[in-house]
């Protein structure tokens, strides 16, 4: 497969044959804005390869090898945006509308533009009445259109200088420029770098995630920056975002704060499977229950109850407390940052307000031209407090806002009363009042929000979603897996794969740990998760390679030591399995686990008479467990007691109930039918097994019967018995 253009710079580092895919590449495309540059470089290259040729090598060649490879990069990165800029129309519309209103878009006059928007407001102050109303109204207006454009011009912009980078860092640290224009141009430049990556832009965002006294700037650019960081490492093209990021990593609070965006971004990414989980698990329990009234001072229980709710009260009783139990499940999904409005909001996007795209960053303001709120949130100051104080993202603010807006007159009485009290809905749900909100981590919670409601929503799918899943599993914003943060010498990644083990995503444990990882620089508690991942994925071998190791490595460790035993039995290796489990069951007297998989490895090792002793020391003292009971029946089995075994399966059976029955009982229980002559009963429970399983994820019962063909063999059933019983059973799948 032949090498991409990218991949000729970036891997290959090939100034000469990248520059020719170059030049074939804009004459297929009709792109001749940059000929010029690419006749430059090329006319440097060539003067460099004949020099060479003459035998003249400069001392400097290197350094001039390298400048060479980042122009052309610079080029590519130039003529790439050019051929996506054509292919969608809405940014063929962000260039001519930027054009239009930005101009070129030197910094300089941005700047006095952001800085004149905020002179003419100062100077409406010194008047009053309805024209000083109008006037600000129309200053608002005519600044919206000119950010409108300014987004749009960032957002297409060719390759930045280091001038400009420089420029802009100056531009948001001015305190005569705006916080929302500052804010709203960091979004335009985390878009613009996930269209097409530009060092400079990126490396304007360290400077403000650094150097910027404002938080809310400082959060955006930490967020833009994680979510844009290179696919590849190049010293020579990205030296400057290499010691940038390590030096973040060598800093113990931006490590933290590295881990906590993270996490966020893990919460993030699975905003709309918490979201099903809302509207399956939790709405139909509150939905059902409509006896709640909404007041100024809270919610309350309505004063209708019937004659059954007062004969039945502890029915009601236990409605309440099912209602209380789904409310604090949600709000405890919120404290741990799951995005809980996601799924109500995500139907309010509609408006023609959102097809703006500078729109779904736009801080939240009720000056926005494009809302007129003034006069609604006079007469209802609680909608107010509930934009200004509510833990919604600003996206949501303006889809509330709208929404409401078209509907508040035609609401209950009741409610309007609440939304006209300053002492609205906020202060009746304290957990809606008492966030801090000038926190880092409140910031980035909401700012990731706006963008995952963006990437989800908006309808025209030209950006590369970072909370969508790439092949392998792993989301793009899953940046501790970058090449860059590979060398992270802190704790933070054990933390991050202790956070997602919990979170039943070992497979990011295993892909962040296991392959992008270095296994010699791993960790103790590193190489426990990344193993305890593998065996919960099924990657048993490699699960038993690394439990090993720990064992070797840390002694008595009895999760290790379980893992090892896991593996070991998982692998049919028996007999090393029992004397993992004989240690567990010396550190652990008491454990009928321990002891119950002792006695398995054995049986299964060929052990049968030591492992039988076991378990019937277990039934002896646990005859109602059902563990115990499976053990001790397969047990029998193993031992050739097939009648015994017959006689606890069905005990078993009948004691576990359909709600605890496993599959593997079904199964267990028809190879005893089977070998005892009840063929009929045998192939009903082989039935019974393949249905519990979902459509097209049952076993083979080809694969457990060879698996189990030992103890088959032991107890009379051959081969060709065996393939008469799975010819009959092909029709049951």
């Amino acid at each position: 497969m032949k090498p991409t253009i990218e991949q000729t710079i970036l891997v290959h580092q090939r100034v000469g044959k990248a520059l020719s895919m170059l030049e074939a590449r804009m004459a297929d495309l009709g792109i001749t804005e940059f000929l010029d540059e690419l006749h430059d470089v090329r006319d440097d290259y060539d003067r460099m390869a004949d020099s060479l040729s003459q035998g003249q090598r400069d001392p400097s060649g290197g350094k001039l090898y390298a400048s060479l490879l980042k122009r052309t990069y610079r080029l590519y990165n130039n003529v790439r945006l050019s051929s996506i800029i054509r292919k969608y129309p809405v940014l063929t519309y962000c260039r001519k509308a930027a054009e239009k209103t930005v101009g070129e878009g030197d910094v300089a006059s941005v700047k006095a533009s952001l800085e004149g928007f905020v002179q003419d407001l100062a100077m409406q102050t010194l008047f009053s009445g309805d024209s000083q109303e109008a006037a600000i109204a129309g200053i608002y207006a005519k600044h919206q259109r000119y950010m409108d454009a300014l987004f749009g011009h960032i957002l297409v912009s060719w390759q930045w200088t280091s001038k400009m980078r420089t420029e802009y860092a100056e531009l948001l640290a001015s305190p005569t420029v705006d916080q929302n224009d500052g804010m709203l141009i960091v979004s335009g430049v985390t878009l613009s770098l996930m269209q097409v990556y530009d060092v400079n832009k990126w490396m304007l965002l360290h400077d403000v995630y650094v150097y910027n006294p404002s938080q809310q700037l400082r959060q955006r650019a930490l967020v833009g920056m994680v979510l844009t960081v290179p696919d590849m490492r190049s010293e020579k093209l990205f030296g400057e975002v290499e010691d940038a990021i390590t030096g973040m990593m060598e800093d113990a609070d931006r490590r933290k704060e590295l881990l906590e965006t993270q996490i966020q971004l893990c919460y993030s990414a699975s905003a709309r499977t918490d979201s099903n989980e809302i509207q399956r698990d939790i709405l139909p329990t509150l939905s059902k229950e409509s006896r709640l009234d909404i007041t100024k001072n809270g919610i309350v229980e309505k004063d209708d109850a019937t004659i059954d709710d007062i004969l039945n009260s502890e029915d009601r009783d236990r409605s309440i407390k099912e209602i209380e139990d789904k409310m604090s499940r949600i709000m405890d999904m919120q404290k741990k940052g799951s995005d809980v409005y996601f799924g109500g909001f995500s139907k309010m996007k509609r408006f023609g307000f959102f097809s703006q795209i500078s729109n779904w960053f736009m801080p939240f303001t009720v000056n926005h031209p494009d809302i007129s709120g003034a006069s609604m949130l006079g007469k209802y100051p609680g909608i107010k407090g509930m934009l200004m104080n509510g833990p919604f993202c600003d996206s949501d603010k303006y889809s509330f806002f709208l929404s409401l807006s078209a509907v508040v007159e035609k609401l209950p009485p009741n409610i309007l009363e609440m939304l006209a009290s300053n002492d609205g809905p906020v202060t009746a749900m304290p957990e809606m009042s008492n966030v801090d909100r000038g926190s880092a981590m409140y910031v980035r919670r909401m700012y990731l929000q706006d963008l995952y409601r963006f990437f989800e929503l908006y309808p025209n799918r030209i950006f590369a979603n970072p909370f969508e899943a790439k092949a392998g599993g792993a989301f793009r914003g899953f940046f501790f897996a970058n090449t860059f943060f590979r060398g992270m010498k802190g704790d933070e990644p054990a933390q991050l794969s202790r956070f997602l083990f919990k979170r039943k995503r070992p497979d990011l444990v295993a892909y962040m740990l296991g392959e992008c990882r270095d296994a010699a620089a791993l960790s103790l508690d590193e190489q426990k998760l990344l193993a305890h991942s593998y065996l919960r994925l099924g990657d048993i071998e490699k699960a038993r390679v690394f439990f090993s190791s720990i064992i070797e490595k840390g002694g008595e460790d009895a999760a290790a030591i379980k893992g090892m035993a896991d593996s070991l039995f998982l692998l049919r290796r028996y007999a090393e399995a029992a004397k993992q489990y004989a240690r567990l069951t010396v550190m652990d007297g008491q454990n009928i686990s321990h002891q119950l998989h002792l006695g398995l490895a054995l049986v299964n090792g060929g052990d049968v008479k030591e492992g039988m002793a076991t378990l019937y020391k277990l039934y002896y003292e646990h005859d109602s467990d059902l563990n115990v009971m499976r053990a001790m029946a397969w047990g029998y089995l193993a031992d050739c007691k097939p009648k015994e075994a017959d006689s606890l399966y069905e005990k078993l059976l009948a004691l576990a109930g359909e709600d605890r029955i496993l599959p593997t009982d079904l199964l267990n229980s028809g190879y005893v039918k089977w070998i005892v002559g009840d063929v009929k009963e045998a192939k009903e429970r082989m039935g019974r097994y393949l249905a519990a399983f979902p459509a097209g994820e049952a076993p083979s019962l080809e694969t457990e019967m060879a698996n189990d063909r030992d103890i088959l063999s032991r107890n009379g059933i051959e081969d060709y018995v065996v393939a008469i019983m799975l010819d009959g059973m092909d029709g049951q799948k």
